[in-house]
């Protein structure tokens, strides 16, 4: 490691999710007002599906992050892996990719927005994914980011 290489390494947790980590950004983040908020809401984190999420759970607590299982009445259970820095979130079952997330407590509100403006959306929300209101917007590069209501 030096002060002008660029450092990385893969590796798949036993979920099949292929993570790859740099060891330095290559810009660095502009100044934001601390109230700052993006067109797509706050970034929840990762998101991907599991057949076995303690499994998942005792993997990620491994590396350093604090794995709970998350569950509400009409969700699909979850758990989530928390660093103070990223969030992976496993639903129990199949995704096709792992998708990027982002909730705010008006996201109906910037769906429609979004859609005025002419951004692709995917027909249908996978079904580990359903609930509440949600929409997965279909970004470049095929990569998809689910879109979903926050509570207030």
């Amino acid at each position: 490691l030096d002060d002008v290489s660029l450092n990385q390494a893969e590796f798949r947790d036993p979920t099949g999710l292929h993570v790859r980590l740099l060891e330095a950004r290559t810009f660095s983040p502009p100044a934001l007002d601390p109230v700052f908020e993006t067109e797509l809401g706050y970034f929840e984190g990762y998101v991907t599906g599991a057949t076995d999420l303690s499994g998942a759970g005792q993997f990620w607590e491994r590396l350093g992050f604090v794995a709970f299982l998350h569950a509400d009445d009409d969700a699909t259970p979850r758990l989530v892996a928390s660093h103070r820095e990223v969030n992976v979130t496993f639903v129990e079952g199949n995704l096709a990719a792992p998708v990027l997330c982002f909730s705010a407590p008006d996201m109906p509100q910037r769906i429609a927005r979004l859609r005025e403006r002419g951004h692709a959306f995917a027909p249908r929300v996978p079904r580990p994914l359903q609930r509440g209101m949600a929409a997965v917007l279909q970004a470049p590069d095929d990569v998809q980011v689910l879109l979903v209501q926050s509570e207030a």
